[in-house]
Formats: C-alpha cells, sequence, structure tokens
C-alpha cells in the first residue's frame, strides 16, 4: 500500500496545470497602466455599505456569549462564602445582563466590520435593558412582552451601528 499521498500529489499537479493562475493577473484598472509606483498604493473607492444581517448576526451571537460570560463572571464573584443556595443567583442575573448588553453592542460592531462605533450600539442596547427594568419596576412589563426587550436591543444596537457606519462612508 502506497498510502495517499501518490494521489493527492497527482490531483495537484493537475489542478496546477489546468486552473488558471488568477494570482498573476494584474488588475484591470492597472493593466492599461504601464508602471506602477510603490509609493502611491491605488486607493479603494468602491463605497461601504452597511450591512445589517451581519450585524444582527453578530449582535445575536455576541449577546448570547456574553449572558453565558456574565452570569458565570458574576456567579464566580461572589464565590462560596455566601451562606445559601441560592445566593449567588442574584448576582449571576446581573452578570449576564451586563453581558448582554455588552455582547450585543460589541457583536453588531464586530458584524459590521469594525465600520461604525461600538459606543452607539452599546447605549442602544442599554438604553432598551435599562427602560425595560424601569417599566418592569412599575408594573408596565408583562411576562408575555419580556422576550420582546432583547429583540429590541438587537435592533437598537443594528440600527445605531448601521447609521454610524454609513455617516462615515459619506465623510
Amino acid at each position: 500500500m502506497r498510502g495517499p499521498f501518490p494521489t493527492i500529489a497527482a490531483l495537484l499537479g493537475i489542478l496546477t496545470a489546468v486552473w488558471p493562475a488568477q494570482g498573476q493577473v494584474l488588475p484591470k484598472h492597472v493593466q492599461s497602466v504601464a508602471f506602477v509606483s510603490a509609493v502611491e498604493p491605488v486607493a479603494d473607492t468602491t463605497p461601504y455599505r452597511a450591512n445589517p444581517v451581519l450585524a444582527g448576526l453578530g449582535a445575536i451571537l455576541g449577546g448570547a456569549l456574553g449572558f453565558i460570560a456574565g452570569g458565570m463572571s458574576g456567579a464566580a464573584l461572589v464565590g462560596e462564602d455566601c451562606g445559601g443556595e441560592w445566593c449567588g443567583l442574584e448576582a449571576a442575573f446581573t452578570g449576564a445582563l451586563v453581558g448582554e448588553v455588552l455582547g450585543i453592542g460589541l457583536g453588531a460592531h464586530l458584524g459590521n466590520g469594525w465600520r461604525g462605533s461600538a459606543l452607539p450600539a452599546l447605549a442602544a442596547s442599554g438604553g432598551v435593558l435599562g427602560a425595560a427594568l424601569i417599566l418592569g419596576g412599575l408594573g408596565g412589563l408583562t411576562e408575555g412582552s419580556a422576550p420582546f426587550v432583547p429583540i429590541l436591543q438587537i435592533a437598537g444596537a443594528v440600527i445605531a451601528e448601521t447609521q454610524v457606519a454609513r455617516a462615515r462612508a459619506r465623510r
């Protein structure tokens, strides 16, 4: 038995011979120029388009990871010094909420390719959570409306992130 190496080498040899070498072809805007200066690179003139879908996916993933990491951090801060079985639960929930706000804002910023600003996305996510906590304390937030809080947090963070990115692209 010779092993898979000769087969893989033969396939790579065939692909190298048949596949066009794209890496050695000059871009169309440079092909007409006889000399390209290394001092003056060609500027990318394509306008940036904010991508709310990727920003939303980043916010969802970041919020979930932030919720878990924040909850674990909050529970770890209390440690085993407290006396009851449920004594670290309040700290875990507080950490989870802080982690969710940070994760949604930073996830939207990362999903948008770091183009906007994380601060407005964090402010939008934290503002929605703050308003929900105030409404909950006043009795205005019911159990049926509580699942809409993270949805509104994600929507606010994505809108804030993409609007800042669009404003920066216009400059």
